[in-house]
């Protein structure tokens, strides 16, 4: 089956009020909520969220780091591309979902998590 998708449960509420395991990183005009998702058993791991341009220019590139931190310690890292060739515009929100390519056993949604590596 297909993973489940975001629902923009908290996109218009503050950051305090987001359900348990909901994160915000924010970064001069970008604002990203995200959730890691466990995943049905055999199934591949991802993170799914949302990102908001704050500012007064649109955003045409962003990259993201996950860092994965399983129970056997082994940190695993992945930078995925959003916002490719389909800009943010101020005030525009987008949804993103990246699931990492070769993702450890036995992590679990609470040792995932994402940073912001550039954007532009």
């Amino acid at each position: 089956g297909r993973p489940p998708r975001y629902d923009g449960r908290w996109r218009d509420r503050d950051p305090a009020e987001a359900p348990a395991g909901v994160r915000t990183l924010r970064q001069d005009r970008l604002v990203i909520q995200y959730e890691p998702a466990s995943p049905a058993a055999g199934a591949a791991p991802f993170v799914q969220g949302q990102v908001e341009n704050t500012g007064t220019t649109a955003v045409s590139k962003l990259v993201l780091e996950m860092r994965i931190a399983p129970a056997s310690n082994r940190i695993h890292t992945e930078s995925f591309e959003i916002l490719r060739n389909d800009p943010l515009l101020p005030g525009q929100q987008r949804r993103f979902i990246v699931h990492p390519s070769d993702a450890p056993s036995g992590w679990t949604p609470g040792r995932v998590s994402l940073r912001i590596v550039s954007f532009e």
